[in-house]
This record gives C-alpha cells, structure tokens and sequence, in this order.
C-alpha cells in the first residue's frame, strides 16, 4: 500500500497491512472513536496520528474490529471514525448509525451546541 503518512503502531502491521484490510476492518486497529470528537484536526491529520493509537489485536487480519478511521469523502460529507460529518445550514452536525438483527440505533450531535439525540428501536 502507498499511503506516505500511514503508520500504525506496530512496523509490522504497517508494512503488511493492506488497503483490503482498511475497508474490511481487519487492520488490528480498535474504534478510537473519540479520538475525532470535537477534534479540531483534518482527516490529514488524524491519519498521521494513527501510530499513536494502540492495536488490540495483531497480527493484521486476526479478526474483525468495526473501524472507519481512513474513509474518503462522500458526496461532500466526511465518513470518519464510523462519525457522518456534515453541514446544515452553517452549523456542524455529526451522526452515526448502526443495525443489527433486531435493533437499530442513531447517535448525532451538534457540536458547537452541546446538543445531541440518541434512539434505539
């Protein structure tokens, strides 16, 4: 893979970890979710900061870990972290959402206004 700035914390799971790894979430590398809330840090720079984030299991491809710390951008909205970072009239919103058998559940937030909606059905 050629990515210059990715490095994960472990030499070995950077030089074997491949890009089929990233979007299949077998990389080694857990959520760090929160690394990206209310972090005033480009996507760019977040990804240099990837080796500083610990793996919980290696070597690459050990097992699935849900994990979207290097996703590009959609349709102008950035997908990072599992995080929907997106624009509404000026104002920030991040969201994520999730289903399993059973259940679906939605988070978002308003950053800058302390406000956010959590359901679960």
């Amino acid at each position: 893979m050629n990515l210059p700035d990715f490095r994960l914390h472990s030499g070995y799971a950077t030089q074997t970890v491949t890009v089929r790894d990233l979007v299949t979430h077998r990389t080694g590398l857990p959520r760090h979710d929160l690394v990206m809330v209310h972090s005033p840090l480009s996507r760019e720079q977040l990804i240099k900061r990837l080796r500083h984030l610990e793996l919980s299991t290696e070597p690459p491809r050990a097992r699935f870990q849900y994990n979207n710390l290097i996703w590009p951008e959609r349709n102008s909205l950035q997908y990072g972290m599992g995080w929907v970072v997106s624009n509404y009239r000026g104002v920030t919103l991040v969201d994520h959402g999730s289903n399993l058998t059973g259940a679906s559940t939605a988070l978002g937030f308003v950053p800058g206004r302390n406000v956010g909606v959590y359901a679960t059905v």
